[in-house]
């Protein structure tokens, strides 16, 4: 599923908020995309800012697995 924002992209980051805790911990990896709401749970910031390789490791990084890169080839 490619980025709604960005017709070209492949890719685009996703957040589960049942799942999110609020740690902040994606946005140390990227926090051009990554934010958190008044509610303290992350949300995705479009346009999407940072490369792939920040935003896995992002993923990777959150605690809960509330995060996930969705690939527009899957």
């Amino acid at each position: 599923m490619p980025d709604p924002a960005d017709p070209g992209s492949e890719w685009t980051v996703v957040v589960d908020r049942e799942r999110c805790m609020g740690t902040g911990t994606c946005m140390t990896y990227a926090g051009n995309t990554l934010e958190l709401d008044n509610e303290g749970k992350a949300i995705v910031r479009r346009p999407i800012s940072d490369g792939l390789d920040a935003v896995r490791a992002a993923v990777e990084s959150c605690p809960t697995e509330a995060l996930a890169v969705l690939d527009a080839n899957d």
